[in-house]
């Protein structure tokens, strides 16, 4: 998982948040530890690599995004852990919003004239449920190729998300596999002025994917061969 070079120090109130030591629950699992106040969490949005170990970024429930922190997996339950390899299934609202980011950034994909890697912005959890066990690795570190056939725990995709026609019949369609990389990017910095000197604003994760296919041109006769 893609992330940051940002460390566990993020511009929130920690000493509401345990000064930064907290044992989480999740779906009321009693914590290892009871050290201090404990907080719910919302989701685990992304991890990435600390030397021997990973470093999970953490959305409190209850708590806006640039509260958000790096927790190493020793202050996470092992239930937690569990659940980022193999993501419960979200609610069906937000399953809905995924399929929507996903069909319409496709669509503006292929009408763009830009050749270029596109992104598209959606929770990564829901991601990571969509394309549990899906998917194969490609040569580039982070990336997988998907065929369409991959987006079945997406049924509210509309079958039509993986092509276009202008009122002619003429229009392209995706060239599968389509590549994918998940990623962890930020808000621009910037400052503020806390009511007595100028400091650092909060910053809030930005989650997205990266996404690259190939085009082709397609009309009726053409578009499922």
């Amino acid at each position: 998982m893609a992330g940051t070079k940002r460390l566990s120090t993020r511009d929130v109130d920690y000493a509401q948040l345990n000064n930064f030591s907290s044992v989480v629950l999740y779906n009321n699992t009693a914590p290892r530890k009871k050290k201090g106040k404990t907080f719910q969490v919302e989701r685990i949005i992304g991890r990435k690599k600390e030397k021997h170990d990973y470093l999970y970024l953490i959305k409190w429930d209850g708590w806006p995004l640039h509260s958000c922190t790096w927790e190493p997996s020793a202050h996470l339950p092992d239930s937690l852990l569990r659940g980022y390899e193999r993501p419960p299934k979200p609610s069906a609202s937000r399953l809905e919003t995924t399929a929507r980011a996903f069909a319409c950034g496709g669509l503006c994909m292929l009408k763009s004239k830009s050749m270029g890697n596109g992104y598209i912005k959606l929770d990564l959890d829901c991601w990571r449920y969509v394309t549990q066990g899906k998917g194969t690795p490609s040569q580039h570190r982070g990336h997988f190729m998907f065929e369409k056939n991959d987006f079945d725990r997406l049924p509210m995709l509309p079958p039509d998300w993986w092509y276009y026609f202008n009122v002619h019949g003429e229009g392209k369609k995706i060239d599968f596999p389509i590549k994918i990389k998940p990623l962890i990017g930020w808000s621009p910095k910037k400052h503020v002025f806390d009511g007595k000197k100028v400091v650092p604003g909060p910053r809030f994760p930005i989650e997205k994917l990266s996404v690259s296919f190939a085009r082709l041109p397609c009309n009726k006769r053409n578009l499922f061969s």
